[in-house]
């Protein structure tokens, strides 16, 4: 049977959120230390822990944690922003050329002719 971490870890996600009882019901020490903690998919402990005393077994499991949009977007606008930065630098690579060479052929034509 495959474990619901290695369920997460399959679907691509990479960091998991321990989601306690909820309000009113009880869990041990041992399961209250991990309850909204958020571990990445390959250090996250077993569940239910060893030293579980839950009455009638742990009642804590996994949710998968989505990256922020935030961190995602920041990567791809700094991926955007090089590839503009080069781009311009071509650009005014190509316009100095394009620009410098008539302004020198002028001046020849003035002034040495």
């Amino acid at each position: 049977m495959i474990s619901q971490l290695q369920r997460i870890k399959d679907s691509g996600c990479m960091r998991v959120k321990v989601l306690g009882p909820g309000e009113g019901n009880y869990c041990c020490a041992a399961c209250s230390l991990l309850v909204d903690r958020e571990f990445s998919v390959d250090n996250a402990p077993e569940l239910p822990p060893s030293d579980c005393k839950c009455d009638g077994g742990s009642k804590i499991m996994y949710i998968a944690v989505e990256e922020p949009k935030e961190q995602t977007s920041q990567a791809a606008l700094s991926e955007k922003t090089k590839d503009a930065g080069d781009k311009m630098q071509a650009l005014g690579c190509a316009l100095t050329i394009f620009v410098t060479i008539p302004i020198l052929i002028l001046f020849l034509l003035l002034f040495v002719f």
